[in-house]
């Protein structure tokens, strides 16, 4: 995030009503590797720290005021949200594990193959069951059109499949629930290159999602919470001082 992007947020929710210090933020902010932290405040009864955390686009003002109560409700806003977005244990998986579970399942080219096989196999088997004296051109007919339409079902469902998976990492993706994406988000990148053979827009698009997802969990494991809140505790402390 931009240092010009995380002045936004922190004007904006500077604007409260709570706050109306929109006019009175220091405009050169501190970064960290997760959050912008900026000044805010002309006396000593009215002034704080505006947080910016990156990867959620979100701010937190934090009066600097001796109840503590705006870092106390930062520290609960913060912690729900961060657990909803980086935290696998926090909510149950979406996309769920059955449906990714399925997709790369009948991604297998193997499966749609020995699957067409068996179809031509036991199409043959009851054809000589049934009629004895079968002959041989009607067996190798019923025998290939059954593995063909075993094939355009197994790649119809997987079609649908993928489909489905992708609408529901988008969802996700939007609502910055990163927690469970890393896998399905590769299985449709790898997906639509084998598909296209080539880096087509969509291609590139599944690619460019990837990696941010990859990098932004990278950058916000479960354990790296207490921390923060301790770090923010101490930058409270240390503002408050002076």
């Amino acid at each position: 995030m931009e240092e010009g992007t995380a002045q936004r947020l922190a004007l904006k929710v500077l604007s409260r009503p709570q706050y109306g210090a929109e006019g009175l933020l220091d405009p050169s902010g501190t970064a960290t590797d997760w959050a912008w932290v900026f000044r805010w405040g002309n006396t000593a009864d009215n002034h704080g720290i505006v947080i910016v955390v990156k990867d959620l686009a979100r701010a937190w003002a934090i009066r600097l005021s001796r109840d503590g109560a705006d870092f106390d409700a930062f520290t609960k806003e913060y912690s729900d949200a961060f657990r909803l977005a980086f935290d696998p244990t926090a909510t149950p998986p979406k996309p769920g594990r059955r449906l990714v579970a399925s997709a790369r399942l009948l991604a297998n080219n193997g499966l749609g193959f020995a699957a067409g096989a068996a179809a031509a196999i036991g199409t043959v088997g009851l054809l000589r069951f049934l009629w004895s004296g079968v002959p041989t051109w009607i067996l190798i007919v019923a025998a290939v059109g059954s593995a063909l339409a075993i094939g355009a079902a197994h790649a119809t469902l997987e079609w649908l499949t993928d489909r489905r998976l992708a609408r529901s990492v988008n969802e996700e993706f939007a609502r910055g629930r990163y927690a469970h994406l890393l896998v399905p988000a590769r299985h449709m990148h790898t997906q639509t290159l084998a598909t296209a053979r080539q880096d087509t827009e969509v291609v590139v698009g599944w690619s460019i999602r990837y990696d941010h997802i990859r990098d932004v969990l990278a950058r916000n494991q479960p354990e790296d919470l207490p921390f923060r809140l301790a770090l923010v505790r101490i930058l409270r402390e240390t503002s408050r001082r002076e």
